[in-house]
This record gives C-alpha cells, structure tokens and sequence, in this order.
C-alpha cells in the first residue's frame, strides 16, 4: 500500500533510512578494526580492503542522513522549518546528543583510571593525551569544538588519539552546525532562498578541501579537521529532505522512476567505493562527498519504494536503526573482543564484532537514551 503523503506520515524511524546508516557504519567499523582482527589472505582480500579503507565515506553518509532527519524534525514542527520553535528544536539535540555523550566521556576516564594497561591494545583504544590534564583536550571536547582542536593539537601536542575519543570529531562538527541552522532556516523564510544556501555550502566545501590540499603535510597542522570541508555534506541531506518533500508523491505514483534513482545512486555509489584510494589525497577528500550524494540520489528514490519497509530488510537495518550507539561503543566492544577474534577468518570474525557492537548499542538505545531522552525533553518543556 503507498505511503501517504509525506507532509502527513508521522515522525518515526524510516527503515530506508536505518538501511543508509547500516551501508554507513559498516565501513567505519572496518577501519577501526583494522589491524586487530585478521586480514584476509586467500578469501577475497580486496573486498576486505576496500570496505576497511574507505571509512571515511560511512561518516559523510552520516552527516548526509543527519541532514536530512534535522531538517524532517524541524519542519515537522508547527510552524514548519522555516519557523521553528528553537526551544523544542534544541530540547530535542540536548536530549538525543547529550546523555550517551556524557556518558562515553566517562566510560573512556573510567577505562583511563581503573583499567590502564601497557598493551598496544589498550593504548590504540583508550590513551589520553600526553598529558592528560591538558585544558587544550577537555575545554574543546566538552564543547563541540574537538575538531578544530584536533586540527591545531593532534600532531605537535597531544600525540596520537586513541579511537575512542577521536571519533567524537564528527559530533562537534554536527552540533557546529545545528547550533545556528534553524536561526539560519529563520532568515532564510522560504525554500527558494536555500539555492543560494545550498550554493554557498558547496563553494564552502569544496575550497577548504582544495585548501587543505595545498597545505605541507610537515607543518604541524591537520586541517582536515575543519568544519568547512563536511558541512556541505550536512547540505546533501537537507536538499534531499526538500527534494523528497516536493517530487515524493509523484515518485511514488511512478514506481518505475522511484527504483531508477535508486538503482543509479547504488550503482555510482559502487563504482566511487571501488575506485577510491586512500593513498590518493584527492580520493581521500572528494570521493566522501560523491559517496554521500549517490546515497542521496539513491535514498530519493528509496525513500519512495514501499517494499523497502518491509520486515524482510529489517535485520539489515539494526546496525543503522542503532547507530549512534555503535559508533561510541564499538571502540569498548572491540578492545574486549578482538583478543578473542583475532587470527580467525575476517567474514566470520568481522559479523560477530559489528552484531555485537549493535545489540551493546540497541541496549543503550531502549534502556538508557530514550529514558534520559524523554527526562530531558520534558524538563526544557516544563521550563
């Protein structure tokens, strides 16, 4: 049966959606598993090492999708997203953001202080800074700038960052976004005006990528780091929002439109997953950002499709549906586990990691971030 116009569904997961997330993470917990559980030698070694080397455009799919689901949030809302209510809009990241956030923070001190070891294991997972005290860490973690702290600090003062909190790069540059986009979406007033936004985004993201490429890789900087080069990936999600919003009814009176789109943007998106390279810096930063726009391009279509919200596809989705979770607490569930996986077959061992990592993280989602979530959203709205 269609769905019904998309003006009028309710705000509830979309299970195309879980399905682009689980196409996400899946690339991102490869390369962090990577050299701790075994590379394949004889079985298919190159579909291991393109799935492991190309994480990097899991976490562009994510700010894609992320885009998206905001922009569905807000103009949900009454008054729709061009006048949010900014008191409810901000409730709702507190709520979703903060708790597990928080929590991951002292997950890694309680690891740091009851559990430190010498092992190269523990080191690569959980090691702070070399000084651990450093305001230089904490001060922008703690405040959604850990990016660009990254950037100035990573390589001349802290040392390496460990997985665990080295992947909280990618909330700051979220939340850096978010903080001003519906005061933005304010000034904006109607949809048309986001030509110009959506202009603006991408001369933004492409010349901070191309000005990180001009930079000398021995200066002490890491600029890669900087917002600018993703948030024209967070713009790929919200065109799809408006996109879907204003062609969604007529693709699903044409279905044979609807799998086309989706059929292309997989299709593009395989060839840009199989010929990137990490050891090509112009691959490393642009091909991210075409995976990101396949997905989007094939989610358009998706996002139309009945049969894809089918219980059939809702095993695949998990991972996704959970994904937050996965991406803080896969480090914790791979510093347990990959001692006990390590030197078995990659197909065999990589499923046991990446199923583990979802049920730790679907735990976390029904038993503390959805409780913490409802807390903290009723306080902003009693407030």
């Amino acid at each position: 049966m269609p769905l019904r116009p998309e003006l009028k569904t309710p705000v509830h997961n979309i299970q195309v959606i879980d399905l682009a997330r689980t196409l996400a993470i899946l690339p991102v917990l490869a390369l962090h598993s990577t050299p701790w559980l075994l590379d394949p030698q004889n079985d298919l070694p190159e579909v291991w090492d393109h799935l492991q080397r190309n994480g990097a455009f899991g976490v562009s799919i994510f700010f894609m999708i992320s885009g998206f689901l905001i922009t569905r949030i807000l103009d949900r809302a009454p008054g729709g997203a061009f006048k949010a209510n900014w008191g409810k809009f901000y409730a709702h990241r507190v709520g979703r953001i903060i708790p597990l956030f928080v929590f991951d923070i002292l997950l890694g001190l309680f690891f740091w202080i009851f559990l430190k070891n010498s092992s190269l294991l523990f080191a690569c997972c959980f090691h702070l800074p070399a000084h651990p005290g450093d305001v230089t860490f904490w001060i922008p973690l703690l405040f959604f700038a850990f990016n660009w702290a990254r950037a100035y600090w990573s390589l001349n003062r802290w040392g390496d960052i460990s997985l665990h909190w080295g992947v909280l790069w990618s909330l700051a540059v979220e939340e850096q976004f978010y903080l001003f986009y519906p005061i933005l979406l304010n000034f904006l007033k109607r949809p048309r005006n986001l030509f110009f936004f959506f202009g603006a985004l991408l001369a933004v993201g492409f010349g901070w990528r191309w000005f990180v490429l001009q930079q000398p890789m021995d200066n002490g900087l890491d600029w890669k780091w900087g917002s600018f080069g993703y948030f024209d990936q967070i713009g790929l999600g919200i065109g799809l929002y408006f996109a879907q919003k204003k062609w969604g009814i007529r693709l699903r009176a044409r279905p044979g439109w609807s799998l086309g789109f989706a059929l292309i943007g997989l299709a593009g998106f395989a060839v840009i997953f199989w010929m990137a390279s990490s050891a090509r810096l112009f691959d490393s930063f642009y091909a991210p950002w075409s995976a990101a726009a396949a997905i989007a391009l094939a989610l358009l279509g998706g996002l139309n499709i009945s049969w894809l919200e089918s219980k059939f596809f809702w095993i695949f989705s998990l991972p996704g549906k959970y994904s937050y979770g996965n991406y803080l607490f896969h480090t914790t569930v791979l510093y347990f586990l990959s001692p006990r996986l390590m030197g078995s077959n990659i197909y065999l061992s990589f499923p046991i990691f990446a199923a583990t990592s979802t049920a730790v993280a679907a735990l976390s989602f029904h038993f503390f971030e959805t409780p913490a979530n409802r807390w903290i959203r009723a306080k902003f709205h009693a407030a």
